[in-house]
């Protein structure tokens, strides 16, 4: 089957120049602590390895001596996991945004996206009260744009961390903090996907850890009952946006089945276990509590069984996985173009078969 790829195969992440290259890998080697050589092939050009470069780039290396000198990982292997035992009890969630779901009594966790608009107007709190009243823990995904000129700031980053953005934090922590559940605060989520769908994606690695560790630290005091979110993809290059290991509560990933957005035989998708073990390869350094917050299959109703059999499976036999959110609606079409847009809907039969099948959950 031909198909067109969602991007042009070029190699990952892409560089404007030689020197940038090379700090992007210096960065990417900053878990190392220990001294580099440059080795470059006869094909490279004696010239470009040049003093002058080499003290630009030291330089600008100190000017971010503050990001490469932040807790990158736990020293102690267990350090992540420990941290988070008083919440244990494993999560079921859901993006269920008609409630065709969210009643099972396995459901502990509702997913809400939201924005500068609707934590502005008073949409996000109605919701948010809405899953506190049903007595569930929720995931908050803020997607830092809103309608008008803002949504495609490629400024994003610089914006946050100058204070254009406060107005919405402010609003934002004093929604989610001191309420009887948990809260899953997700921001900047599948940064390093090479694609605009959203305003913070493609961007520099070290803006995006200036930006997250403000927004993880924007409540001083942080409430008790907030947990931050890190929520790459897990696609190739995650290593580079790890914001530190004193911001993170949680690392999130996406499983969706869906391979690429030309595929429309259902029987082409990935199982969950294949997605998953690459994705956890990528981001296992950061030695932290794993909670899917998206995932979900298309296809007929007895393949989706079949596929969520299989991801019980396997999220069974991880340890490390301490929550899960299907997600139960079709995606965004804006962010299909002229493709046939997802739908990982499932009936109320297929996520009881799911759970069913789930040994984490009490009373399985």
């Amino acid at each position: 089957m031909n198909v067109t790829p969602e991007i042009p195969n070029d190699p990952y992440p892409p560089y404007s120049s030689f020197k940038e290259m090379m700090r992007r890998k210096l960065f990417r080697m900053r878990f190392m602590n220990k001294p580099v050589l440059f080795l470059a092939t006869e094909s490279v050009q004696r010239n470009i390895l040049q003093q002058q470069w080499i003290e630009e780039l030291n330089n600008q290396l100190k000017v971010d001596k503050d990001i490469y000198q932040t807790p990158i990982i736990s020293l102690n292997t267990n350090d992540g996991l420990e941290k988070n035992k008083d919440d244990s009890t494993f999560k079921i969630g859901l993006y269920d945004p008609f409630l065709l779901l969210a009643q099972h009594r396995s459901v502990t966790t509702e997913h809400l996206f939201t924005n500068i608009e609707t934590v502005k107007n008073g949409m996000f709190k109605k919701d948010f009260d809405a899953v506190i009243g049903r007595h569930h823990d929720v995931i908050v995904t803020m997607e830092t744009w809103s309608t008008g000129q803002t949504e495609k700031d490629r400024d994003v980053l610089t914006n946050i961390v100058t204070g254009v953005y406060d107005h919405a934090w402010v609003t934002l922590y004093q929604i989610i903090s001191n309420v009887p559940q948990t809260v899953y605060l997700r921001w900047g989520h599948e940064m390093e996907v090479p694609v605009d769908r959203y305003p913070w994606q493609m961007q520099d690695p070290v803006a995006y850890i200036k930006a997250f560790r403000y927004v993880a630290s924007f409540q001083e005091p942080k409430a008790n009952n907030i947990k931050i979110v890190w929520g790459p993809a897990g696609d190739r290059g995650s290593v580079e946006w790890w914001p530190g290991d004193n911001v993170v509560d949680y690392t999130s990933i996406a499983v969706f089945a869906l391979p690429d957005k030309n595929i429309n035989d259902y029987s082409k998708q990935q199982s969950f276990t294949s997605i998953f073990q690459s994705k956890f390869h990528r981001i296992r350094f950061a030695n932290k509590p794993i909670f899917i917050t998206e995932f979900g299959v298309k296809g007929p109703e007895a393949y989706q069984k079949k596929w969520l059999k299989e991801a019980a499976s396997t999220i069974n036999k991880r340890p490390e996985i301490k929550g899960i959110s299907y997600f139960n609606s079709a995606d965004s079409p804006k962010a299909w173009g002229d493709a046939k847009i997802p739908d990982w809907s499932i009936t109320k039969d297929t996520f009881k078969s799911f759970v069913g099948f789930l040994k984490n959950l009490p009373g399985n």
